[in-house]
């Protein structure tokens, strides 16, 4: 039996992140993990018109990954005699897509800002420009594509950082 998937739209530089750092374009989940948690929050049933009129609402240039779902054939009800079946809700809503994306998005970020806290801690010497640089070697990214747009989180992440070390000296 094939496993069932959910595909949804990411931007580039999220997509070549997720397939440098998984292996391809497909996500396994954990039974335990957050994602799991959130996507099975937001998996509905869907018609086949509902269907056709969510896929026009798609940009088919953007690319996209798949995350599996894992199987689950029914859910107990607590103090009930009776079990929900879940194996018929394969699709996402269009919320559920917004807030996985967010998600992965967030998770990216985490981990590019965790790189170029490492890398300034590192070697203080370090231009921004040549540690995101690595960062995108690393992680598979087109420097040009994605480096206006680190180079903008990393100076909000600092400039949000600054506020915050003179608080104790302001009292």
């Amino acid at each position: 039996m094939l496993a069932d998937y959910i595909e949804i739209n990411v931007p580039p530089s999220l997509y070549s992140y997720i397939v440098h750092t998984t292996g391809g374009d497909t996500i396994r989940l954990g039974k335990n993990g957050v994602l799991w948690a959130v996507i099975k929050q937001h998996l509905i049933c869907y018609t086949r018109w509902s269907m056709e009129h969510n896929s026009q609402m798609q940009d088919p240039q953007a690319p996209r990954i798949r995350i599996e779902l894992l199987r689950k054939n029914g859910a107990q009800v607590p103090n009930k005699n009776f079990t929900l079946n879940t194996s018929s809700r394969k699709y996402l809503s269009l919320e559920g897509n917004r807030i996985v994306v967010r998600l992965l998005i967030s998770e990216f970020q985490k981990t590019f800002l965790d790189y170029m806290a490492g890398a300034s801690m590192a070697n203080p010497q370090l231009s921004i420009k040549d540690a995101i640089n690595v960062f995108c070697d690393d992680y598979g990214l087109e420097f040009l594509s994605s480096y206006e747009m680190l180079k903008k989180r990393w100076y909000r992440y600092r400039q949000k950082e600054s506020c915050f070390q003179n608080t104790l000296l302001n009292l």
